[in-house]
């Protein structure tokens, strides 16, 4: 069996720490910028819509959610629906643990406790979102950072972890 789940990963107690730790805060932009007034006689061009072939960074954050509140009890196919292939995921203790293991023990690797306390989202480019979050676990308070990466491969094509780290707040 996988040492990282029964051992010093995701079975183990950590240390909790009365530190929040600090994350920052990046909104990802909503509104376009305002369009400017045409010259007389000209009609303003039409704002421009999202192009539904363009994947929307708000869908990340809406399957890190899924997956935080839901991970534990999911089927194998709902959570293998959700990880990328390549899936890293380093544990608070460093041990980098696969997809596999992270879908044999997803009972143990999804053990938030409640809503994250702070929250930061930022757009690395059109198909890579990172997420980060102090959030309470079973095995302590970790800040965590979660990279979610628009997978076009899969099919559907959708969002998918791709990477995510652990470290204990201090």
């Amino acid at each position: 069996e996988n040492e990282e789940f029964e051992g010093e990963g995701f079975e183990e107690a950590e240390q909790e720490s009365n530190s929040q730790g600090s994350v920052t805060e990046n909104a990802v932009p909503e509104e376009p910028a305002p369009v400017k007034d045409a010259p007389t006689g000209t009609a303003a061009p039409e704002p421009t819509k999202p192009d539904p072939s363009t994947p929307n960074p708000e869908d990340a954050v809406h399957a890190e959610h899924e997956l935080e509140m839901r991970g534990g009890s999911m089927s194998e196919p709902e959570i293998s629906a959700l990880l990328h292939e390549r899936l890293v995921w380093v544990t608070a203790t460093g041990r980098s643990v696969s997809r596999a293991d992270t879908i044999a023990y997803r009972a143990r690797a999804f053990t938030q406790q409640g809503n994250p306390a702070k929250q930061g989202v930022q757009v690395v480019d059109d198909h890579n979102v990172l997420i980060m979050a102090a959030v309470q676990t079973a095995r302590g308070r970790v800040n965590r950072s979660s990279l979610w990466h628009y997978d076009t491969a899969a099919a559907p094509k959708s969002w998918r972890l791709r990477f995510r780290q652990e470290t204990t707040a201090s």
